[in-house]
């Protein structure tokens, strides 16, 4: 039994990388994937509601510029961005950080079906606390 859990932790270790050309950039970076909980926080961050509300919001803008300033590396495998350049990505273009988030998506694994269930879920939870003979957000999660 160690013998698997070690060859998995090593497994682990490595993360797949992709190299993206971005012009909007005028530059060449390369993308890692995820780390679980990177993907974890990334599932937070698109399907959140306010403290003490039962109304979920689809909020995957804001998470583009924080997964990518994670996620970008040069040519070395050393990230190129720090945590606090999310608010300048922000206020860039848009169309870079695009590129690389998606590209940042396709390393990791996630589908448009895996995208189109967060958004679902999202509406899922916003219809049933809009209707008040709706069951709970949670009761439709449940059922869904």
């Amino acid at each position: 039994m160690t013998d698997l859990r070690d060859q998995i932790l090593e497994e682990a270790k490595d993360l797949k990388t992709k190299k993206v050309d971005v012009p909007e950039w005028d530059a060449t970076v390369w993308v890692r994937e995820m780390t679980s909980k990177e993907q974890d926080e990334f599932e937070t961050q698109t399907v959140r509601g306010a403290p003490g509300s039962d109304v979920i919001e689809t909020d995957v803008e804001t998470s583009k510029a924080d997964i990518v300033c994670r996620v970008t590396l040069d040519e070395n495998g050393e990230n190129i961005f720090q945590p606090n350049d999310v608010r300048h990505l922000d206020k860039s273009g848009g169309a870079g950080v695009k590129r690389v988030f998606e590209a940042c998506l396709e390393v990791s694994g996630y589908t448009e079906e895996d995208l189109e269930e967060l958004g679902n879920e999202s509406s899922r939870i916003q219809e049933s606390s809009s209707n008040s003979d709706s069951p709970s957000a949670s009761e439709s999660l449940v059922d869904a």
